[in-house]
């Protein structure tokens, strides 16, 4: 196994993701410095896309929105029947995040 370069936790914040070509909406359900794992309502999304993530500020968790640029390193297939509303867990790796982003999930990880 790899061991990972930064540590995780999970959490439960709201998420809104475009592509450049759909708009659409999901949760964050893990997080770290350098990227998260997020469930959005989107099966078509493919590694290697890049995608502008919106965590919305919602809670204590997340007192403010902001965004980041992320691309998609896996997809998490699923044995159940899909269709064009069902929704993926997608690891995804932080290319570019908000300063305001940044001290977010610090405090987060510092919380744990």
């Amino acid at each position: 196994f790899i061991k990972r370069g930064s540590p995780r936790i999970d959490v439960d914040i709201d998420v809104y993701a475009h592509n450049n070509a759909n708009f659409f909406d999901g949760k964050c359900t893990s997080i770290s410095d350098n990227g998260a794992l997020v469930l959005l309502n989107d099966p078509l999304l493919l590694p290697g896309q890049e995608l502008v993530i919106h965590f919305r500020g919602n809670s204590s968790n997340n007192p403010s929105g902001f965004n980041v640029k992320a691309e998609v390193i896996r997809k998490n297939f699923t044995k159940q029947r899909i269709n064009v509303k069902s929704g993926l867990h997608y690891a995804v790796r932080f290319l570019q995040v908000q300063k305001s982003g940044q001290d977010q999930i610090k405090n987060l990880l510092l919380k744990k």
